[in-house]
């Protein structure tokens, strides 16, 4: 059965999905794509763990790293020649003991403007990702595309 958007919160025994069931975890993950969003790489590589498991499922092939200061560079390398990066939506919550981040980006850079979605589920311990794997689409050619 699909619920409808908000429907969540009208009927007794179902939480809301846009709420992390553990507002810690959750709070890491709005701190990522806040991260994303400002393109502040020291703040990013604050909230990964250093020994953090990364895998990036993009349109060209699959990426690993293996600690922070590899993830932070990946990352960065996505979103640092960008002009502005805006969050149109963002998704955050529990997935039993997981957390769900998804997030669609509208991204400028001097070749135009982009959209992007991305989907991670990762672990939490101490404030920090400790995994995270993340599925992208891709920069999509977004000119005529208004924002949401």
């Amino acid at each position: 059965m699909l619920l409808s958007s908000g429907s969540a919160a009208r009927r007794p025994g179902l939480r809301n999905p846009d709420m992390a069931e553990n507002p810690a975890s959750r709070a890491v993950g709005v701190a990522f794509v806040q991260a994303i969003e400002l393109r502040d790489f020291d703040r990013l590589e604050a909230v990964l763990a250093p020994a953090i498991r990364f895998r990036a499922l993009v349109p060209s092939s699959c990426r690993r790293a293996s600690c922070a200061a590899d993830t932070r560079r990946m990352i960065e390398g996505w979103f640092a020649g960008c002009e502005r990066v805006d969050v149109e939506s963002m998704h955050v919550c529990d997935i039993a003991d997981r957390l769900h981040v998804g997030y669609r980006l509208r991204v400028h850079d001097p070749g135009g403007c982009y959209l992007l979605e991305q989907q991670g589920y990762g672990d939490v311990a101490e404030g920090r990702l400790t995994s995270l794997s993340l599925v992208c689409s891709g920069f999509l050619p977004a000119d005529d595309v208004p924002p949401r």
